[in-house]
């Protein structure tokens, strides 16, 4: 059958009109049949294949019959078939008229719970819309969220949704999306998957964009008393995106409800992801609020980060420095320079504990994201000091290899210092990288293809100190 396809439908292409559809609507009627005969994945991919094939010269009066008889087909199948039947109907679908294809497949999605077959057929659902009016194409993905309760699938219907929305009245936007909440906040009463939690809350976020805020505000509140709930059963890796999905439905409430529920998500957190996101998501709710309310809760939410910074020294920190600059942001110049000095203090601190190289890449990007927020004496005061610990660092490495990385850092950290301060400091880095370049022993060894530091290292890091 697969090899004799092509030929089929390459004469098919000869032939009167009417002759060729009533050839390919037999041909495919043979392919459902020898489809329930089978349970091999190959062979079923064969067929699907085959009968996208021929729907292509089938009109769509026969192709909603074939439709019919595949969805019927659905229904008996075991799980590997109904994705194969799925990608049929879809293809047989897209002969067909948009609001019959439409109801097909809506109907089709209600008869498997495997999810391939459903992902199929929301992939085939979100073609047909693209041929509808905008009010029945969102009639149609209301639906379809009804009918299942695979987070993939409701995310992308989710996200359709949200864009023929943005196309609507706002009237008309709300009540098609209002649709949309109940069987997302469902779904996530029903799972304990944190990643299906973050899909569904990001989901819901999506679509409570263009409702009225109120509304919004109610829909969202229900997905926050369920996240946080979850994140208390959960570790920390978890709850980083559990973290995101609290981000994405709070910052669609109101603002006071908002800040209140992610001070206290960040107080009861230690992990530097999920406070890094929770500092970002209550940046953008605090600038909805009074400058006053806002600097107060934000304030909460940075003494919470600093206490966090003092026992993290590898890659967290640049994800802490980003949370602090962004809630400090909100809060008043004086304050905000406070309380990154303070972490500025923190992180020289713990550079001058350790000669990792990551670590202190990270170190430094921290102390680069937080300098933007201090006083300028404060900034080249602390700056100036791990200049100094760097470059003491590059002079006394016998480490080829570590020059590099403790380079960037010093570049990250130059950034901030004035430029009478860098001059002084390019003498100093010069005379290390030049130090660093090693016996000339280890350079013959390169040749051999027996060490990692080439001399044109060294001659690049020479020419960007320049």
């Amino acid at each position: 059958l697969h090899d004799a396809l092509p030929i089929l439908t390459s004469v098919a292409g000869r032939m009167d009109p009417k002759e060729a559809t009533q050839a390919c609507s037999r041909a495919a009627t043979i392919l459902i049949q020898a489809m329930s005969k089978t349970t091999s994945s190959y062979s079923l991919q064969s067929l699907s294949k085959g009968l996208a094939s021929v729907a292509t010269g089938m009109m769509p009066e026969e192709a909603t019959q074939i439709a019919v008889t595949l969805t019927r087909a659905l229904s008996n199948s075991r799980p590997t078939a109904q994705k194969s039947l799925s990608d049929g109907l879809c293809s047989v679908a897209s002969r067909m008229k948009p609001e019959e294809a439409a109801a097909i497949l809506i109907g089709a999605m209600g008869k498997t719970t495997y999810s391939p077959a459903v992902k199929s057929l929301t992939k085939g659902l979100s073609s047909v819309v693209a041929r509808m009016k905008p009010e029945a194409a969102a009639a149609a993905l209301t639906q379809a969220m009804i009918k299942t309760s695979d987070y993939a699938s409701l995310r992308a219907l989710s996200e359709t949704l949200s864009s023929l929305a943005s196309r609507m009245e706002p009237e008309k936007a709300t009540r098609f999306c209002s649709k949309a909440v109940s069987p997302l906040t469902q779904a996530m009463s029903k799972t304990n998957d944190y990643r299906a939690l973050q899909s569904l809350s990001e989901s819901l976020s999506s679509v409570a964009s263009r409702m009225d805020s109120d509304e919004a505000a109610r829909a969202c509140s229900k997905a926050v008393i369920v996240l946080t709930q979850s994140m208390r059963k959960h570790d920390h890796f978890a709850r980083q995106s559990l973290s995101l999905g609290l981000s994405a439905v709070a910052v669609r409430m109101h603002p006071k409800e908002a800040a209140a529920i992610l001070t206290r998500a960040i107080s009861n957190t230690t992990d530097p992801a999920s406070l890094r996101s929770l500092s970002l998501a209550l940046s953008a709710v605090a600038s909805r609020m009074e400058p006053k309310g806002a600097a107060q809760v934000c304030s909460k939410a940075a003494a919470t980060i600093n206490k966090a910074m003092g026992k993290e020294t590898g890659s967290g920190v640049l994800w802490l420095s980003q949370g602090l600059s962004a809630v400090a942001g909100r809060m008043g110049p004086g304050e905000a320079a406070q309380v990154c000095s303070k972490a500025a203090a923190t992180l020289t601190q713990a550079m001058s504990k350790t000669t990792y190289p990551a670590s202190l890449r990270s170190l430094s990007q921290g102390l680069s994201v937080l300098a933007s927020r201090m006083e300028p004496g404060e900034t080249a005061r602390a700056c100036s000091h791990v200049a100094a610990f760097l470059t003491d660092a590059m002079s006394r490495t016998t480490d080829p290899r570590r020059v590099g990385p403790l380079s960037q850092c010093l570049s990250t950290v130059l950034a901030k210092i004035d430029l009478e301060g860098v001059s002084a400091r390019r003498t100093n880095v010069a005379r290390a990288v030049a130090a660093a370049r090693g016996p000339p022993e280890a350079l013959h060894l390169h040749r051999q293809g027996r060490t990692g530091h080439p001399r044109s290292t060294a001659e690049s890091l020479r020419r960007k100190v320049r």
